[in-house]
């Protein structure tokens, strides 16, 4: 064992120790304390019964205390829905959840969910996240309350109460995407009684983190919740630091008893140096077992990631009367991206060559995106509907750097030992230079649904969306197209707690633009893409539980150039099954288990080896488990643990080279005690990867249309790490 995962274990076990000392003592204050709780307990009830005659408002986490079993659902313009009456597979991960796995980025989140993966491009903290094995968009695809935002940029987690996955293609509620799913973020909204939380954390690298969450409603028509992060120290690699600050706002205006205006602001600065970098292969070098991420070398202390991001929205929601309700909103964002981390080219004989550049395309993103609807509810001849009218879209702009003046890749080392990495010296970037605007995507889409009610066993979701793409590249002519997506649901519930659905989906995605001017056709873009699926599926609620099922189908249209022509051939053919059960399987024992077995194949491939073939990084098989256990003898502390496992995965179009299968074991604690001299303290303990396991976490391809003769991309998975938090609400 080296020296350095000696001292990590030191430290993690330290950090045990000092929890149990921290939860004895609290345990040992709770009869000192009972009295005067029990007094202030009741005084607070009447301020908050008198509070809540006043202003009839939902704030906070909607579901806080269902961790293991949410309700509810928000789908884009049909709003918040019961979870188990939506003919949709989907995940939810509400505030409890988030903070108890102490989670601050998406790719912890996305491990929760089997179906889901993270195609990490520049990182995992910048990755596309997907589900059922498709390709995500860098803006279609993810959404925070509803309104787009870029995916590829780090997520501050710690600032949404509710990540919302959906697996099914959302084309028409959410206008054009790809048919990767869909992601939601919910920013913390302002809370009814005063919260006034803060956090001391301490991981076993050293990095600190101060936390505060601060909420409440001091006037009859405001409320307010702020959000502060600062995370700094050394992380898993010697030499390697990570630099977290964050800042949230949200302020709920209640301008009259119907309506409510919500002002959100958030600035995320995320820098990370000294990690592991890519890890570059072809079919002839292949793609080695996982190394030891902790080997300085494979990173560079002085290369990495500065991820800055700015967003701000409004939203104003009208109860026009008992049965219609107006919602309204815009949100704007500024992502600064500037990476400098290595890329590690495998040359297949055990050896590896380093190369650093700086990033001059995708630099900076600007997005303005929009999102207004009419809900109601209504009857005819006995039937009833709950309709929805509405339309959502964005502007997006990517701008690259020009201007730069000197070298922008630098081979640090060749024929290093694979085994044996080495430091380099840093060379002198050139980062600045003028911005220029690279391309510009304009989309919007008008939305009209139906939920149709027709007895206590039959319904019907009815949804289509039409949407006008725009598209200008500085490289070609303009591009203006439109076209219709749609979803078709039937639902039958033969018990009150059993629900089978069939539904069919078809979702458009914008046109690629031919740059190559090698091609005949450069300069033109392909008409929008139609992607379709069809799902069946049954959800059952039983004994404080639900579990669920759906099969599906997913077909999505490939291109790539034949006879010096770029255009559409190809296809992505994905065939699954998903399962999960949530809930309380006793009153002591908590359970969010999920399995996906996905069949992801590529038909009419760029090359004819690739034929069939499983699609590159998408497993067979993805499972996860997470159970808790609540301690009778002593209230308020319970021990949890997570097993996390992936099967083995195509790493090239021919299916030649196969990354091993992994699991990973995380293990963790929680104490929570309210007569802390009086105050709510919650010590949290959490071991990731608990076996220190090697494996690559994301593995893709240079292409996705079957291109046998490119090779890919692969990230590794963290290490052994423990993280050590306490919170305290005053």
């Amino acid at each position: 064992m080296n020296k350095f995962r000696y001292n990590k274990i030191n430290i993690a076990l330290s950090m045990i120790l000092s929890s149990m000392m921290v939860s004895t003592a609290a345990y040992s204050a709770d009869e000192n304390s009972s009295t005067s709780e029990s007094n202030k307990n009741q005084a607070q009830n009447k301020t908050n019964s008198k509070v809540q005659t006043e202003t009839i408002v939902v704030m906070g986490d909607k579901e806080k205390g269902t961790t293991f079993r949410p309700k509810s659902v928000t789908m884009g313009p049909l709003g918040e829905q019961n979870l188990h009456d939506l003919p949709y597979a989907a995940t939810v991960f509400n505030q409890d959840m988030l903070e108890d796995r102490q989670i601050t980025g998406l790719d912890g989140v996305l491990k929760y969910d089997s179906s889901a993966q993270m195609e990490a491009r520049g990182g995992m903290d910048v990755g596309r996240p997907q589900t059922r094995g498709v390709e995500g968009s860098v803006v279609a695809n993810t959404h925070l309350d509803g309104m787009n935002v870029v995916a590829t940029t780090a997520q501050p987690i710690e600032l949404y109460q509710r990540v919302e996955v959906i697996h099914s293609l959302t084309g028409a509620l959410y206008g054009s995407a790809t048919p990767a799913g869909n992601f939601n973020y919910e920013f913390k909204r302002p809370t009814l009684d005063y919260l006034n939380n803060v956090n001391v954390g301490l991981d076993s690298n050293g990095a600190r983190k101060l936390a505060l969450d601060l909420g409440g409603t001091p006037y009859q028509h405001l409320g307010y919740r702020i959000n502060l992060i600062k995370e700094q120290g050394a992380g898993y690699v010697s030499g390697s630091q990570i630099d977290r600050k964050a800042v949230g706002l949200a302020f709920d205006i209640y301008a009259t008893d119907q309506t409510t205006i919500e002002l959100n602001g958030s600035y995320y600065r995320y820098k990370k140096y000294g990690f592991p970098g890519s890890f570059s292969y072809t079919v002839s070098s292949g793609l080695p077992s996982a190394v030891d991420p902790t080997k300085r070398g494979y990173g560079q202390s002085f290369a990495g990631s500065d991820l800055e991001t700015t967003t701000g929205s409004f939203k104003v929601k009208h109860d026009i009367n008992d049965t219609w309700k107006f919602e309204a909103g815009m949100l704007g964002q500024k992502v600064d991206r500037t990476m400098t981390s290595p890329t590690n080219t495998i040359n297949g004989d055990g050896t590896f060559t380093q190369t650093v550049s700086t990033q001059k395309v995708a630099r900076r993103f600007k997005l303005i995106s929009n999102e207004a609807r009419f809900n109601g509810n209504f009857s005819t001849a006995g039937i009833d509907h709950q309709m929805t009218v509405g339309t959502t879209g964005y502007d997006w702009k990517n701008y690259s750097v020009t201007g730069n003046s000197g070298v922008s890749r630098y081979t640090l080392g060749s024929n290093i030992d694979l085994d044996d990495p080495q430091q380099a010296d840093s060379p002198t970037f050139y980062t600045d230079g003028d911005y220029s605007l690279a391309s510009k995507t304009i989309t919007q889409s008008g939305i009209l649904g139906d939920l149709i009610q027709f007895n206590d066993q039959w319904s019907m979701l009815l949804v289509g969306s039409y949407s006008h793409f725009d598209t200008l590249n500085s490289s070609s002519s303009d591009y203006h197209d439109d076209g219709v997506s749609s979803t078709e649901s039937v639902m039958y519930k033969p018990l009150t707690d059993t629900m089978t659905y069939v539904a069919y989906s078809d979702t458009l995605e914008a046109g690629q633009v031919v740059t190559d001017t090698d091609y005949d056709n450069y300069g033109e873009t392909l008409a929008p893409y139609r992607s379709r699926q069809i799902e069946t599926g049954v959800k059952q609620s039983f004994a404080g539980m639900d579990a669920n099922l759906a099969l599906f189908r997913i077909k999505r249209p490939l291109a790539y150039a034949s006879n010096n022509v770029y255009q559409v051939q190809g296809m992505q053919r994905n065939y699954g099954l998903e399962l999960g059960l949530n809930g309380n399987v006793t009153s002591q024992v908590k359970v969010m288990a999920n399995g996906t077995w996905l069949d992801a194949t590529l038909t009419d491939a760029f090359s004819e080896s690739a034929e069939n073939k499983r699609v590159v990084g998408v497993p067979r098989f993805q499972a996860n488990l997470l159970a808790e256990y609540d301690f009778i003898d002593l209230p308020g502390f319970s021990v949890n643990a997570n097993v996390h496992y992936v099967g083995k995965r195509a790493a090239d179009a021919d299916n030649d080279i196969w990354v091993s299968a992994y699991t990973t074991l995380d293990l963790g604690a929680k104490y929570i005690t309210r007569r802390f001299y009086g105050k709510k303290m919650t010590v949290r303990l959490n071991v990731t990867n608990v076996t220190n396991e090697r494996y690559w976490a994301s593995v893709f391809p240079s292409t996705i249309y079957g291109n046998a003769s490119s090779g890919g991309s692969a990230f590794l998975g963290d290490p052994l790490q423990a993280n050590l938090t306490t919170s305290i609400e005053f």
